[in-house]
C-alpha cells in the first residue's frame, strides 16, 4: 500500500510529489477526481498505483461518473465543444487561449513544467519526452465499428523563451519503511536536440473498447507542441477534429448502474449515488467531459 511521504499540504490523502508529477493541484483537494474518465479518482489511482492521466481498463473502481442532463452540453471559454454529431460520426473542437509555467531545477538548468489553467487535462507519459498537456475526451460510440480521425482545422499561437521538463520515470521509493511513489530525471537527449516540434500531431483516439458493458472510444487532444531546439512552443487555441464511423448501426439507450467504491471511501467523498449517469446511445453521441 502506498502511504503519504509526510508531505499532504492539501490533506487530500495523496502525496504532493505524487500530484506534482501528474498535474494535479497540490493546494486544492481534487481527490475525488476522474480527469482520465475511467472509473478511478485520483485518490483510488493513487493507492492502487495507476497513472491518473493514463485510461485504465480492466477494472471497475470508483463511484461512476456525473454527467447533466442529456442534449445538454456546458460550453465554458476552454474546452471540448461537440459542434456537430450524426449517425456516420462527430465534430469536436477544443479550445485553449492560455497556458501557464512554472520554473523547475535540475542539476543547474531550469526548465518549465506547463499547465493550461482553462480546464483539467493531463500530461504526455513518455519517459524523457518533453512534459506536454494531453486533453482526453471519452466518446460513446455505435457498436461494431471502426473509427477513424482527421483534423479539420487548427490555429496556434508562438511563444519563445521554453525549455520544458522532460517527462521523468516514476519509481515507489522507501524512507523508514514507509513506501510513496517518486521519481527520477530521464532526458531523451536524441528528442532534445532535433529540431522540430514534439509531439507530432495534434489528436489521435487513445482506448477504444467496453466500459461497464458499453462501447466507447477515448480522444487526445494535444494543444502544446515544443521545438526543443528553437526553445519556442505552439499553443494550439482551437483544434477541430472529425470522427468517423465506418459501420455500426448503434445501440439502444441504456442505462448504467451505479457501483459504489470498491475502496475505502474518504472522509471528503460523496458516498450516495450520483443524481445522473452516464449514458450511450447510437446516433447521439454523449461527451464524458473532464
Amino acid at each position: 500500500v502506498l502511504a503519504t511521504p509526510g508531505r499532504d499540504d492539501d490533506n487530500d490523502g495523496m502525496a504532493d510529489e505524487w500530484e506534482e508529477k501528474y498535474g494535479l493541484n497540490t493546494s486544492g483537494n481534487d481527490g475525488g477526481l476522474d480527469p482520465d474518465n475511467d472509473g478511478f479518482t485520483n485518490y483510488e489511482e493513487f493507492i492502487l498505483g495507476f497513472n491518473p492521466i493514463i485510461w485504465n481498463s480492466g477494472e471497475t473502481g470508483g463511484s461512476g461518473g456525473s454527467v447533466g442532463e442529456p442534449g445538454v452540453e456546458e460550453k465554458e471559454s476552454d474546452g471540448v465543444e461537440i459542434i456537430e454529431s450524426s449517425d456516420s460520426g462527430v465534430t469536436l473542437e477544443l479550445t485553449t487561449s492560455d497556458i501557464q509555467s512554472k520554473e523547475k531545477t535540475y542539476e543547474e538548468i531550469t526548465y518549465q513544467v506547463v499547465t493550461i489553467p482553462g480546464y483539467i487535462h493531463g500530461q504526455v507519459s513518455s519517459v524523457g519526452k518533453p512534459q506536454v498537456p494531453m486533453k482526453g475526451v471519452l466518446l460513446g460510440v455505435p457498436s461494431d465499428s471502426s473509427i477513424s480521425i482527421s483534423v479539420l482545422d487548427s490555429e496556434y499561437t508562438t511563444l519563445s523563451g521554453y525549455n520544458l521538463y522532460p517527462v521523468p520515470q516514476p519509481e515507489v521509493k522507501e524512507s523508514e519503511s514507509v513506501k510513496y511513489l517518486g521519481e527520477t530525471f530521464v532526458k531523451d537527449e536524441a528528442t532534445y536536440h532535433t529540431d522540430t516540434f514534439y509531439p507530432d500531431k495534434l489528436a489521435e483516439t487513445g482506448y477504444t473498447g467496453l466500459m461497464r458493458d458499453q462501447n466507447v472510444a477515448q480522444i487526445k487532444f494535444y494543444p502544446v507542441h515544443f521545438n526543443p531546439v528553437t526553445g519556442e512552443i505552439r499553443l494550439y487555441n482551437k483544434i477541430r477534429v472529425r470522427l468517423d464511423f465506418a459501420s455500426g448501426g448503434g445501440a439502444s439507450v441504456r442505462r448504467v448502474a451505479w457501483l459504489p467504491s470498491l475502496f475505502t471511501t474518504p472522509a471528503w467523498a460523496d458516498s450516495s449515488p450520483p443524481s445522473s449517469y452516464l449514458d450511450f446511445s447510437g446516433p447521439t453521441y454523449k461527451l464524458y467531459l473532464s
